[in-house]
C-alpha cells in the first residue's frame, strides 16, 4: 500500500468515518508492515496534539462566561483516553491475532470396523476434515460435507477430498447422498466426473485400469466423459460403466472381482486334523425352511414363481451369499461336503468349521447391518451332490440341522469365521455317514436393494483357504 493511501485511512479512520471495508483493509496493513504502525501512532499523536492547540489559540469574545473555560480541560482530559484507545487498537493488531479461516469442510460421521491405511488426514471419529487423502483398508466410514452431501466409503478405497462440492474417487466403491442443499456434487474418477441431481448412487472404481462403475438407487445423476466430454444421464435404478480406455461397456459385463489377500495360517494344536473341502458350490434356489408359512398352496404359489438366476452374478472362486430384501433369483447359500472316511468319527472331541471371507465385488456394504449367518448339517437321506452340476437349487430336499452362528460386524467383508459349538461336534460323530455336507445362510437381510454379497473361498481360490473342517480325536 503506497504512503498516501495508508496516510488517506488513517485520517479518515481518526475522524470515525472508516467503513467496515476500509478498516478490513486498514488492519491488515497494520498487522504487516511495522512502518505502517509507527505512522499510525504519529498521526494519531499529531491527531490529538492539534484536537488541543485547536481549542487554545482560537480567540474568546470577551463575553464568554468564566464558567465555560473548564470546557477546554474537559477535552484536554478526553485526548489521554482517546491515545489509550488508539494504542490498544494497535496493539490488539499484533498481541491478538486475527482467527484465521476454517480450511475444513467434512467430518468422519460414523466409523464401522475402520483400518486406515496412508492418506494424510486425521481419521478419528468426529474429527473435521480439509483437503487431503483418505485410504481405509478395512471397513466402513461415513463422511458428511458442510455442502450436506454425505459420502460412505467401502473398504478397500482412497478418496481425495477436494472441497465440500467435490470429492475424487481413486479406487474403491463410494456411496453418495446428496440432499437439495448439496444438488450438482461432483465424485471425479479417472474416466468420468459423476454430478448427482439427487439423491443416492454408487461409484467403485478400479485403480489398475480407471475402469468406473456407477449406479443410481435414488433420483438422477450425469456422467460425463473425462476424454471425450460425452454425457450420459441415469436415473433411479439404472447403471453405468466407462472402461479404462473412455468407452461405455455393457451391464452385463460389468462384473469385476476384488482382489483379497492371504490370511494368517490356522492356529490350531498337533492334536488336530484338517480336512478341506472335497466339494463345495453355492446356489440361488430358495429353500422350504425359508419360507415363513405353513400354508402349502402359498409355498407352491412362491416356488412356481421363482425364477432361476439370469445374471452375471457369479464367481468361479468365491462360495457367495445373500439374503435380499425379497425372495428371489439374487439371493444365495453356500453348500460344502468333507469326506471324513479316514477317521473314526465316534471317536471325535471337538470341531471347527472355518471359513475365509473376502470381498465379492458386489453389492454395497453400506446396504447391511452386522450381518449373522447360520450354519445347516444336512441330515437324513442326502444326495451325493456334484459341484458342477448345482446351479437353481439343491438336489432334494434334504433335512436341515441347525449348528450355530458367526457374525460379521457392518463393513467387514474378509477375515476367517466359522462355528466351534457342541452341536458341531454331535453332529459329526452321530452322521450315518462319512461324506458330510453342510449349509451356509446370511440370515441378515439387507436394509435397502442392491446390498452387499459376501463371499468365501472355495476349494478353488488360488490363495485362500478352502472351507476347512478341523477335528480333535479322543487321546488313546
Amino acid at each position: 500500500m503506497k504512503e498516501k493511501e495508508l496516510r488517506n485511512l488513517i485520517d479518515i479512520h481518526l475522524r470515525g468515518s472508516l467503513d467496515l471495508a476500509g478498516a478490513k483493509k486498514l488492519s491488515d496493513h497494520l498487522s504487516e508492515s511495522a512502518e505502517a504502525r509507527k505512522l499510525y501512532l504519529e498521526m494519531t499523536d499529531l491527531h490529538a496534539s492539534l484536537a488541543v492547540d485547536e481549542t487554545v489559540w482560537i480567540e474568546q469574545p470577551e463575553w464568554v462566561e468564566k464558567e465555560e473555560a473548564p470546557t477546554i480541560t474537559s477535552f484536554r482530559s478526553y485526548i489521554p483516553w482517546a491515545l489509550a484507545a488508539s494504542v490498544v487498537f494497535l496493539l490488539s493488531l499484533f498481541l491478538f491475532p486475527k482467527p484465521k479461516e476454517d480450511p475444513t469442510f467434512a467430518l468422519i460421521q460414523d466409523s464401522y470396523s475402520a483400518t486406515w491405511e496412508g492418506g494424510n488426514l486425521t481419521t478419528e471419529q468426529g474429527s473435521r476434515l480439509r483437503d487431503g487423502t483418505l485410504r481405509l483398508s478395512e471397513g466402513l466410514v461415513t463422511l458428511q460435507f458442510d455442502s450436506g452431501a454425505e459420502v460412505t466409503l467401502e473398504a478397500p478405497v482412497s478418496l481425495k477430498l477436494i472441497n465440500s462440492m467435490k470429492c475424487e474417487l481413486i479406487n474403491g466403491t463410494a456411496v453418495t447422498y446428496v440432499p437439495e442443499s448439496a444438488i450438482g456434487f461432483r465424485v471425479i474418477t479417472p474416466e468420468a466426473y459423476i454430478v448427482d441431481y439427487g439423491t443416492r448412487f454408487s461409484v467403485t472404481v478400479f485403480e489398475e485400469t480407471g475402469e468406473t462403475h456407477t449406479r443410481v438407487m435414488e433420483g438422477k445423476v450425469q456422467v460425463e466423459y473425462s476424454r471425450t466430454g460425452e454425457i450420459v444421464a441415469l436415473s433411479a435404478g439404472e447403471r453405468h460403466t466407462v472402461k479404462g480406455n473412455g468407452f461405455a461397456i455393457p451391464p452385463a459385463e460389468t462384473f469385476r472381482e476384488l482382489g483379497t489377500i492371504p490370511d494368517k495360517p490356522l492356529q490350531h494344536g498337533p492334536e488336530w486334523t484338517f480336512f478341506e473341502s472335497s466339494k463345495d458350490a453355492f446356489v440361488g434356489r430358495i429353500p422350504n425352511h425359508l419360507f415363513v408359512t405353513d400354508d402349502k398352496e402359498v409355498v407352491n404359489l412362491l416356488k412356481d414363481s421363482y425364477v432361476p438366476d439370469v445374471h452375471n452374478h457369479n464367481s468361479k472362486v468365491l462360495l457367495l451369499v445373500k439374503n435380499a430384501i425379497s425372495q428371489g433369483p439374487m439371493n444365495r447359500q453356500a453348500y460344502m461336503g468333507f469326506d471324513l472316511n479316514g477317521i473314526d468319527r465316534t471317536q471325535i472331541e471337538e470341531a471347527d468349521l472355518l471359513l475365509q471371507f473376502a470381498p465379492s465385488g458386489w453389492g454395497l456394504a453400506s446396504h447391511l447391518p452386522d450381518s449373522t449367518f447360520n450354519v445347516y448339517g444336512l441330515a437324513g437321506e442326502v444326495p451325493n451332490w456334484d459341484e458342477t452340476g448345482i446351479r437353481d437349487q439343491f438336489p432334494g430336499t434334504p433335512e436341515t440341522v441347525y449348528l450355530g452362528s458367526f457374525v460379521l460386524a457392518k463393513g467387514v467383508q474378509k477375515g476367517r469365521f466359522g462355528v466351534r459349538t457342541e452341536d458341531l461336534t454331535n453332529f459329526l460323530k452321530t452322521h450315518p455317514h462319512s461324506q458330510i455336507s453342510f449349509m451356509v445362510m446370511r440370515e441378515t437381510k439387507e436394509t435397502d436393494d442392491g446390498g452387499l454379497v459376501h463371499g468365501f473361498a472355495s476349494r478353488r481360490h488360488p490363495t485362500l483357504p478352502a472351507p476347512t473342517l478341523a477335528v480333535r480325536l479322543k487321546t488313546p
